[in-house]
C-alpha cells in the first residue's frame, strides 16, 4: 500500500492535521524583545561574536520563563527564527 500511515493515524485518533493547525506565532512581547536586545548589546559589549543559536536559546528561554502553564512549556522556536529577527532588527 501507498497509504500516507500518520495521517490516517492521526485522522483516526482524531488528532489534528496539517490543514487543522493554525500558524504559530513565534513573536516576542514588547519585554520579551527589550530583554533581548539587552542581552545581545551585553554580549557586543564584551566583544563576543553574535551567533544565530545565541539568540535562539535566549529567546526561547525568555519565552519559557514568561509562558504560564502547569503541564506546558512554549512552543519550540523554527528553524528561520533568527534570521527573521535579525532581518527586523538590522543593528545586530
Amino acid at each position: 500500500h501507498k497509504l500516507p500511515y500518520y495521517r490516517l493515524r492521526r485522522t483516526y485518533l482524531d488528532l489534528p492535521i496539517r490543514s487543522d493547525r493554525k500558524p504559530l506565532n513565534y513573536r516576542l512581547s514588547a519585554e520579551q524583545d527589550l530583554a533581548l536586545k539587552r542581552y545581545l548589546d551585553a554580549i557586543d559589549a564584551i566583544s563576543y561574536s553574535i551567533h544565530r543559536s545565541i539568540i535562539t536559546s535566549q529567546a526561547y528561554a525568555l519565552l519559557e520563563e514568561s509562558y504560564t502553564g502547569v503541564d506546558k512549556a512554549p512552543k519550540l522556536l523554527g528553524k528561520n527564527w533568527a534570521q527573521r529577527w535579525l532581518a527586523r532588527h538590522p543593528k545586530y
